[in-house]
């Protein structure tokens, strides 16, 4: 299942794509932004969705999903690729950057945002976090933009934008 795709789609309030947009977005929510007690204390509500959901499913005759556990995978996988391209770029920037200069590499010195709408995702790159410049920008910045073609997530290069 696409998230993302069903999340953004324009879809008739009550109808099968605008309900499960509305649960995806729900659980999306609980799973990120709340507290494992305030995400159980929801259960009942984003199960009331997925059992409309499930009727949806029983009147066209297709057999019976659960979305919510569907849903719950797909976040997992989400956060799997975004840790597995943060690794990368950790790896492979340090590797470079210490042959280079000679120096440790940190990725919490660089400034970026892994983002994703209408099932595309994509990181912008926007260089330091501090004022500190040395040369190995460059090399991190080939380093995201490396990771991000891997993984097949568009690299956005802002950090020569003027603010």
């Amino acid at each position: 299942m696409s998230l993302l795709k069903y999340e953004y789609m324009e879809a008739p309030i009550g109808s099968y794509n605008h309900q499960l947009g509305q649960l995806i977005k729900k659980v999306r929510h609980y799973r990120e932004n709340v507290s494992i007690d305030e995400f159980k204390a929801a259960i009942p509500e984003l199960k009331s969705v997925e059992e409309k959901l499930q009727r949806f499913d029983e009147e066209i005759g297709e057999d019976r999903r659960d979305y919510l556990e569907e849903i719950m995978d797909e976040l997992e996988k989400e956060s799997e690729i975004e840790n597995q391209l943060l690794e990368e770029i950790e790896w492979s920037s340090q590797a470079i950057v210490s042959a280079l200069y000679n120096t440790d590499f940190s990725i919490d010195e660089y400034s970026f945002e892994f983002r994703g709408s209408g099932a595309t995702f994509w990181i912008e790159f926007y260089g330091y976090r501090g004022q500190e410049i040395n040369n190995a920008l460059n090399v991190v910045k080939e380093s995201f933009r490396a990771a991000c073609y891997k993984f097949g997530i568009v690299f956005i290069d802002k950090s020569a934008e003027d603010n």
